[in-house]
């Protein structure tokens, strides 16, 4: 990664498009020339600014398309393999960064918002540490196979890391709420293709949305400092397929 301010020094001498994207937030696309054949790695897109990125129903207002501007410059949009999150920006909503293979997020981050980096090729990630909130959708879809998320994180929405292809699922202390197929792969039937065999759900979490962990079975379920769940929803740990993931009560970390 580059640091924010000098992408040139990294061979990204062009810029291709400016954007207002934000109340005051802009997006550069740089280019640096070179389409490769296999693995374009030759656009990148920084933000810059203070405050929330805008969602794509309201760049449609702004540029008269459903879309991020970056989406429908044919040439260049399917190679930002890239991005950048400037220092000051707090929320990132919807991003439309399909073929992004790296972010770098800031440590201003305070919420990851719906669908920002949904069907994203990203495979692993770290949330900043700031970040409270990880919104339905946020990584729906995604090639996601690590993520960390760290203590502070008190909301994952629905869907949030559903369809990803996560090894495993650690959830900080500071979590109080998981929403329905959070961590699904409601494609998934075979116990033998879930990769994830355990999860441990601190005891701080009072909610818990349907399905959270849909398509998981075989996998277990440890509840520390719980010897019921009659506070999170019916079928919580319901995999889909009529079958319960096994649930463990009153687990005790070592």
């Amino acid at each position: 990664p580059f640091p924010i301010y000098n992408p040139e020094e990294y061979g990204y001498t062009e810029k291709v498009g400016e954007w207002k994207y934000g109340e005051d937030i802009t997006a550069t696309l740089w280019w640096n020339g070179i389409k490769w054949e296999n693995d374009g790695k030759a656009c990148v897109l920084v933000f810059e600014g203070t405050g929330e990125t805008w969602t794509a129903k309201e760049a449609e207002i702004i540029y008269g398309v459903p879309y991020a501007p970056w989406i429908w410059i044919d040439e260049y949009a399917d190679y930002i393999v890239k991005a950048v999150v400037g220092e000051g920006i707090t929320k990132v909503i919807d991003l439309q960064l399909y073929d992004t293979e790296y972010i770098m997020l800031p440590n201003s981050l305070k919420e990851i918002g719906r669908y920002a980096l949904s069907a994203s090729k990203i495979v692993s990630i770290v949330i900043p540490k700031g970040v409270k909130r990880i919104e339905d959708y946020a990584f729906y879809c995604s090639e996601l196979t690590s993520v960390i998320i760290p203590e502070g994180v008190e909301y994952i929405g629905t869907c949030a890391f559903d369809r990803c292809h996560l090894t495993e699922i650690n959830l900080p202390d500071s979590l109080k709420f998981i929403g329905s197929a959070a961590f699904g792969i409601q494609h998934i039937i075979n116990a033998e293709e879930n990769q994830v065999s355990e999860v441990v759900i601190p005891a701080g979490v009072e909610k818990i949305g349907f399905g959270a962990f849909i398509g998981r079975y075989g996998m277990k379920i440890y509840l520390e400092g719980k010897d019921n769940d009659a506070d999170f929803d019916k079928g919580w740990n319901d995999d889909g397929f009529n079958r319960k993931i096994e649930v463990i009560y009153n687990y005790k970390r070592e």
